[in-house]
């Protein structure tokens, strides 16, 4: 859960968190095709020449990438100690296929969650475009009341937070080394890959992730709200 404080906007670095890894440069990539090097670079925080590098290294040139991984998406959730997803599909994520992929996994998911523990389930996401589409709005506060966190929740998520959400600050950087730590040659490898890496989450691991939350929001609680990972 991430930590705000009421109404009060916190404008946070665009890097934050963890130093950059080759293996997000290679995901950048793969899942921005279009992207210039100068585009990954500003993205990505690094040099042009460093990204040149670490392209060049892996043989994953951002005009080579479109081939193995274009238009694969991929969605995961976290609930207590448990994964939900991966939900992978293809083609362009807009706000009408984000409302039917909370539909079709959410709507299922809380369905059939005992009484007394979907009362205390918060759900966040971030402030994307295909968020803020006023269905995927509608259909957030009939499912989570004022349970929301993130564009047009009850409570605001700050932009560029990674540091206080599990899917940024582990999730992602989890399966991210398993599957970019060598281009996938096919777009099925890059399936196959995505979902053993999910497989590879077990339930010890989101509890100490739990923990973990609890840990960062003390203290951005203790830095007002401002980036606190360094002091970690």
């Amino acid at each position: 859960m991430s930590c705000v404080t009421s109404r009060t906007r916190v404008r946070r670095p665009r890097n934050v968190g963890r130093k950059v890894q080759p293996e997000d440069v290679l995901a950048y990539a793969l899942d921005h095709p279009q992207s210039s090097t100068k585009m990954i670079s500003e993205n990505c925080g690094l040099s042009k020449s460093r990204v040149w590098t670490i392209l060049n290294k892996s043989g994953a040139h951002p005009h080579l990438c479109r081939d193995c991984c274009q238009e694969i998406l991929r969605d995961c959730g976290i609930f207590n100690d448990r994964l939900i997803g991966p939900v992978l599909y293809e083609g362009t994520l807009t706000g009408q296929r984000y409302l039917e992929l909370l539909q079709d996994v959410i709507t299922d998911f809380v369905e059939n969650l005992p009484l007394h523990q979907f009362r205390n389930v918060w759900f966040q996401h971030d402030g994307a475009p295909q968020h803020k589409i006023s269905k995927v709005k509608q259909y957030l506060m009939e499912t989570f009341q004022n349970q929301v966190i993130g564009y047009g929740g009850f409570v605001e998520r700050p932009p560029r937070s990674p540091d206080s959400t599990p899917l940024d600050f582990f999730l992602w950087g989890h399966i991210k080394g398993q599957i970019y730590a060598t281009p996938p040659p096919t777009l099925q490898d890059l399936r196959r890959r995505i979902t053993d890496a999910c497989a590879s989450v077990t339930s010890a691991m989101l509890h100490n992730v739990q923990r973990e939350i609890q840990s960062r929001v003390q203290m951005c609680i203790v830095a007002n709200g401002e980036h606190f990972e360094q002091y970690k």
